[in-house]
């Protein structure tokens, strides 16, 4: 590696810390969403240390490593939201540390610095909208997706360790992480695989010695793997039936059958399915753009002597139209939206790249240049497999912080670590400097657009909500009805709301059960349309039923990502449960004149209590 492109370790790790630093400051208790998907991750925790259990007490989506993990620090730290917090901000440092020690040892610490820079921006500090905001490391909307892709990280810093260095113990802790990840979600789970597949199929390959490591260990390793499942599932076992404690142990494996979720509006739409002509369409010409001008910049100046003519007007061409791509969204939609619908492409590219440089053993005199190539397939693996659920849609909104954003640090290692070590290859130092030069101003420029959208976003919530260990900020109820809701609610409550009372959020809402610390005892918590899709309207009839909540607090939830104005009206969903509560339950407290069930399409709320026959009655209240 020559001097003149090399970043030294301890300027990385120093820059690196410096920057998480930063970042979490200025995004300071300002990660959470006030009423969607992190209130779960925090009332599951407190409600497994009261004694409940998943599948039996708590409605389950994702595998139970997460909740009880969360669990455990709630036991030690106290039931709160900064409890999370702060768990959630030491995983990130571990998280970026990986990062920068996966690209930085097979890519050079400049790519390693870049890439970690790239993930605390765009996964662990991000903040798209005001609509998407539980999309986070620190505040995720599912534990499950965050500790997925962190137990996927560690697995394969073991597994390139072990490249490196030969060492078994490698081997067994990335065996524990596949165990471990296997209680997460099961996207992850399956990038995992396939990128363990690739990284077996390239090591048996191309390193006799470490393969035939792996071959004596192989079934040590397997029972290994099998160990944290083997734990939670005797733990289950001690409070269920088998057949309920090994869905407990599956967790989102087990609704994979439930309905058909490209049916739903939902999910064509976070997938580009929606659309799949003209999203496949949009993405290729984003990538044709961006690829053109990365290969004009290498053809134009990552060789010896000076730069043809014809070379320089390939540049220029292309560096106008990739001018023109950013200057019509600007410059936070680009890096946020423009530029990542390219990746799935060129995420393809480089894998293709890879199988070429390993088919034809052109590796075989380098075994830097071998393991370089491998930590790209395997990493290529892992971040196309993950894209796949966004696969016409790789945004960076949403699902991108986990989904999308490993596809672009691929990018980044590519640009500023494999082709300035190609060009070192081929003797050409003075390319080096300035081709990497000009791909690490693209790189900056992606990130700080994705951070200058986040800093915006963060600027403004100033909305104070919850007190002591528990408080946040978000936006002020003038511009987010998540907020409303708190401020509404909380005059009410504060008078009328005791701590032996039970409440149902309606459509979502388990962040107000937490902060009041006022238990939801259907066993449900969301009636979004997927939901309702999935299971039907009678299901969640029957589990109100079941467990006759004293107050039902209903708000107006838009969910135009739904296909849908809000629950309930004539034009909403959910019509069969609204109709069902005006027989079940009486309304004691309103906000918003206009606001009820017979018209819930106005920011307003509206607080219903059971009628006392309903309570009192044995049995399900009649439908």
């Amino acid at each position: 590696m020559t001097r003149r492109y090399h970043w030294p370790l301890p300027i990385s790790m120093l820059l690196t810390a410096l920057l998480f630093l930063l970042l979490a400051g200025n995004s300071w208790l300002r990660w959470a969403d006030p009423t969607m998907d992190f209130g779960r991750e925090l009332y599951y925790p407190w409600q497994i240390l009261q004694g409940k259990v998943l599948q039996r007490d708590l409605y389950q989506i994702f595998g139970p490593l997460p909740d009880y993990f969360n669990a455990f620090w709630m036991s030690i730290a106290g039931v709160s939201v900064h409890t999370l917090f702060g768990v959630n901000l030491v995983l990130a440092v571990g998280a970026t540390g990986m990062i920068l020690y996966l690209f930085g040892a097979w890519l050079g610490w400049l790519s390693g610095c870049l890439a970690a820079l790239a993930f605390m921006v765009m996964g662990v500090f991000p903040f798209s909208s005001d609509i998407f905001g539980s999309f986070n490391f620190i505040a995720p909307y599912s534990h499950a997706a965050t500790h997925g892709f962190i137990t996927a990280l560690f697995t394969l810093t073991m597994l390139m360790r072990f490249v490196r260095h030969g060492h078994p113990t490698s081997l067994y802790l990335a065996a524990l992480g596949i165990g471990g990840n296997f209680l997460t979600k099961p996207e992850f789970f399956v990038a995992l695989l396939a990128s363990v597949g690739v990284w077996a199929i390239l090591l048996a390959r191309h390193d006799a010695q470490r393969w035939a490591i792996c071959r004596h260990h192989a079934m040590r390793l397997f029972l290994t793997a099998l160990l944290l499942p083997l734990c939670f599932l005797g733990y289950f076992l001690s409070l269920l039936p088998l057949n309920q404690a090994l869905r407990a142990i599956a967790g989102g494996w087990t609704i994979l059958g439930y309905g058909d979720p490209t049916r739903l509006h939902y999910y064509n739409l976070i997938s580009g399915l929606n659309h799949p002509g003209t999203n496949m369409w949009i993405g290729l010409r984003s990538a044709l753009v961006q690829l053109g001008w990365l290969a004009a910049t290498l053809w134009a100046f990552g060789r010896k002597g000076k730069p043809s003519g014809a070379s320089l007007l390939a540049f220029a061409m292309t560096l106008i139209f990739l001018l023109l791509l950013i200057a019509r969204p600007g410059w936070g939609a680009f890096s946020l939206i423009v530029m990542p619908r390219g990746l799935l492409t060129m995420t393809c590219l480089v894998l293709l790249l890879v199988a070429v440089a390993f088919g034809r053993n052109t590796l075989r005199d380098s075994p830097t240049g071998r393991e370089t190539m491998l930590f790209l397939g395997v990493w290529g693996i892992f971040s196309v497999t993950l894209m796949v659920r966004k696969i016409f849609n790789t945004t960076l909104l949403g699902y991108g912080f986990v989904l999308v954003t490993p596809g672009f640090l691929l990018l980044v290692g590519m640009l500023t670590g494999a082709i300035p070590r190609w060009l070192a290859a081929r003797h050409q130092p003075s390319a080096i400097r300035f081709v990497q030069g000009l791909y690490v101003v693209f790189v900056l420029f992606v990130i700080l657009g994705v951070w200058k959208n986040s800093s915006w976003m963060y600027w403004q919530m100033h909305f104070s909500i919850g007190k002591g260990s528990d408080r946040f900020l978000t936006f002020s109820p003038s511009i987010s009805p998540n907020a409303l809701v708190h401020a509404r609610f909380d005059m009410w409550a504060m008078e009328k709301l005791r701590p032996n009372d039970t409440l149902l959020v309606l459509p979502e809402g388990l962040m107000i059960n937490f902060l009041y610390r006022v238990v939801n005892s259907t066993q449900v918590h969301s009636f979004l349309p997927p939901d309702i899709a999935t299971f039907g309207e009678d299901y969640f009839i029957e589990k109100i039923q079941q467990g006759r909540p004293r107050f039902i607090l209903f708000w107006y939830r838009p969910t135009p990502e739904y296909g849908y104005p809000q629950m309930g009206g004539h034009d909403g969903f959910g019509q069969k449960i609204t109709a069902w509560l005006r027989q079940a339950y009486r309304p004691v407290y309103y906000q918003e004149n206009r606001f009820s069930l017979d018209d819930p399409g106005k920011k307003g709320l509206i607080v219903l209590q059971i009628r006392d026959d309903i309570q009192n009655q044995r049995g399900n209240p009649p439908p």
